[in-house]
């Protein structure tokens, strides 16, 4: 009988624990909404599985368009 009650109460737990995720999910779909960040509304964020470093993320990525060649450009127009 004992185990009959340690296993309702763990059961309870795990409902609690369930009720709390689905309102969280709820709470975060609802200012999704609010600030237009569901697919409904088409989302301007754009997501890549390439995996980038810290500067990347935070600066973009360079091309060798960026650069000339490796050369030094020099001018005193600043």
């Amino acid at each position: 009988m004992l185990r009959l009650r340690e296993a309702a109460a763990g059961i309870a737990q795990q409902m609690e624990t369930a009720n709390a995720v689905a309102s969280q999910r709820e709470a975060i779909l609802q200012e999704m909404a609010r600030f237009g960040c569901g697919s409904e509304h088409g989302s301007s964020a754009t997501f890549t599985n390439d995996r980038k470093n810290l500067f990347d993320r935070i600066f973009g990525t360079t091309s060798d368009s960026d650069f000339s060649n490796g050369q030094m450009i020099d001018s005193d127009d600043y």
